[in-house]
């Protein structure tokens, strides 16, 4: 006796497979009838990843395949485009692009970039290409962007991309200020992304806010209703960058700092005390410290302080990481001025949460060495926080052999 199982059913089955996603199973399952083909296509075809010269009998098929059937060149949701240096884009993928801009009708994620860590020269990328990317960015369905190792981008393009609400930058260069020079941008909605994710700024965010050429609408980028935020520091004209942004911003409810060399985390305080703190519910800081750095916390505690009174912040996560070898000053005063300034009831007075994490890397050190730096800092240094009833607080010290 055959069972019947509902279309519905199916279907659900169908998205459960797609979240891993599951691709070998959903192309086995479209073979079974000719019902779970459109099924089994609108995540099957869902993202596309292409390369600049790629070449081979697949991207060939692929062309011939979308070009005859736009039902599945419209469900389309993710591009990524990976950019190799001195490599001329292939036919066969500018007809893929060409096939995208002029069917696709529910593209949502662009993603362009580099082949590996080092960056890839936007302009030796050869026209149409160029201009295909772009006009796909500015499609009004875009709401993802990501821009990683590139150089002598157009960062001016993103001003035309209307409905960002998700921006990932990653050691990204701007083209020449000259390259604007006669460029006149129109726009009737100014791109206010809610999320946004920065490493290595190399002054990019400065010219999404400021960018050069009397031509251009200023700014870029508005970031003032961003509600979420992730920064990669590396220098201090990296958090010079991120104070700006933090100054404006309105919406912030969680913000993710990780300071890849020891800095000290002046202005920070002042930044969020100016719009943020009235908002901002979580942070989440990795500081990194060596022996040449007398405060472990990086100031911390000082911007602490700045933010102290009329805040909303319920979730403060500290991670110190120890760079390699080095010391660190688990003797210092700082971490029960944190424990103080945590458990003051009229700082912090929506604080439920407290984690702080002490990180050591090692790479000569021998386990007796070892065991002796597990037991320099200790949950007993956070008293307050320790008897706290309003708030947990978890404290963990790791060590890591690399």
């Amino acid at each position: 006796m055959k069972t019947l199982v509902p279309l519905d059913d199916l279907a659900h089955i169908i998205d459960i497979l797609a979240v891993k996603p599951d691709n070998q199973s959903l192309r086995e399952l479209s073979r079974t009838c000719k019902f779970m083909v459109p099924l089994c296509r609108r995540h099957l075809f869902s993202s596309v990843r292409l390369r600049s010269n790629s070449n081979t009998p697949k991207q060939i098929g692929l062309v011939h395949f979308l070009s005859g059937s736009p039902d599945v060149a419209c469900r389309i949701k993710k591009l990524s485009y990976i950019v190799k240096p001195h490599a001329p884009s292939s036919r066969q993928i500018i007809d893929i692009l060409e096939v995208l801009r002029s069917q696709s009708t529910s593209l949502q994620s662009v993603s362009l970039s580099s082949e590996s860590v080092r960056c890839s020269d936007w302009n030796a990328l050869q026209e149409p290409t160029k201009s295909l990317l772009i006009s796909l960015m500015q499609l009004p369905t875009v709401t993802h962007l990501q821009l990683r190792y590139l150089k002598n981008f157009p960062l001016v393009a993103l001003s035309l991309c209307s409905n960002l609400a998700d921006i990932s930058v990653h050691n990204v260069f701007e083209a020449p200020s000259s390259s604007y020079a006669d460029q006149i941008i129109t726009r009737s909605k100014v791109p206010t992304p809610v999320s946004l994710r920065i490493g290595d700024f190399n002054f990019a965010i400065s010219v999404l806010m400021r960018p050069p050429g009397p031509n251009i609408i200023d700014p870029i980028i508005d970031f003032s209703c961003l509600e979420n935020a992730s920064f990669n520091i590396c220098v201090a004209s990296d958090a010079s960058q991120m104070a700006e942004i933090l100054k404006m911003v309105t919406r912030l409810r969680t913000l993710i700092i990780d300071y890849e060399d020891p800095l000290q985390l002046a202005g920070l305080g002042s930044s969020l005390a100016t719009n943020a703190y009235q908002t901002l519910k979580s942070v989440i800081l990795y500081l990194n410290v060596d022996r040449e750095h007398f405060d472990p916390l990086c100031g911390l505690t000082l911007a602490l302080r700045q933010l102290s009174g009329h805040n909303v912040l319920e979730e403060l996560d500290v991670s110190v990481l120890v760079e390699t070898d080095e010391p660190c000053r688990t003797d210092s005063d700082d971490w029960s001025d944190l424990d103080t300034v945590l458990t003051d009831q009229s700082a912090f007075r929506m604080l439920r949460r407290v984690t702080v994490k002490l990180l050591w890397y090692s790479y000569q050190r021998d386990e007796v060495q070892v065991a002796d730096l597990l037991h320099k800092l200790t949950a007993d240094r956070f008293p307050r926080l320790l008897e706290s009833s309003a708030v947990q607080f978890v404290f963990n010290e790791e060590h890591t052999y690399i």
